[in-house]
């Protein structure tokens, strides 16, 4: 059943050593669809030992063991940071989904990996859910991993978006929500080109404590990353 799915696909395994057996030994046939990744999460379960052997081996694809007994979202936060770990394109591109998921821890690790892998091909999908409905409303940690990891991305076509962000005043005088502008700042801040700096300057004599220690920092750290 599995035979048709496995091409590109991210397999997890659990408690289940004879479900990795039985994919261990389709791999062994050349003419089987490869998969992207192998996530193994057997500690603490029958077959544990047999399991984690079986993984050290030499496979054709890039594997990897979670440790540790886990369930619901930790689960799905472990493998990404497992997929990150592998950090081929095919387990990067998966990583990407991660960032529209549900679950908050799920969408934090994901983007994070992103960020820290450089995986540019993501940077739209960042900057889709920075401009997006959910983030707005998120929490201070959330917004700050979104903005951190466009900042490691974007280069500077990122740079006008984020100047946006952080100095333009709306048509009625407002300017954006402190957390947001204190996190395009930090962003700003991973871009670190002379265009970048430029526009936390800008920002220099900023009234609000918090955006202004947002820039004074990004500034301190200015640099590309």
């Amino acid at each position: 059943l599995w035979r048709p799915h496995l091409r590109g696909a991210v397999v997890a395994i659990g408690n289940a050593p004879t479900a990795l057996f039985h994919l261990l030994n389709m791999l062994e046939d050349p003419a089987c669809p490869c998969p992207a990744a192998i996530i193994g999460c057997p500690v603490g379960f029958v077959g544990a030992a047999e399991s984690k052997d079986a993984l050290m081996d030499d496979l054709p694809a890039p594997s990897l063991i979670v440790r540790g007994r886990l369930g619901g979202s930790a689960i799905t936060v472990a493998a990404v940071n497992a997929l990150a770990e592998i950090g081929t394109p095919g387990a990067l591109q998966h990583l990407d989904r991660g960032i529209d998921d549900d679950d908050r821890d799920v969408r934090i690790a994901a983007v994070r990996a992103l960020g820290a892998r450089a995986h540019r091909a993501s940077v739209q999908k960042v900057e889709a859910a920075i401009n997006g409905k959910r983030l707005p409303a998120a929490d201070l940690t959330e917004k700050m991993a979104f903005f951190e990891a466009f900042g490691s991305l974007c280069g500077d076509a990122g740079v006008p978006m984020l100047d946006g962000l952080l100095n333009r005043k709306s048509l009625f005088g407002r300017k954006e929500d402190v957390e947001v502008r204190a996190c395009a700042a930090m962003a700003l801040g991973r871009v670190g080109t002379p265009a970048a700096l430029a526009a936390l300057r800008k920002a220099g004599a900023e009234k609000d404590v918090i955006v202004r220690n947002a820039v004074s920092k990004a500034l301190r750290g200015g640099g590309p990353s």
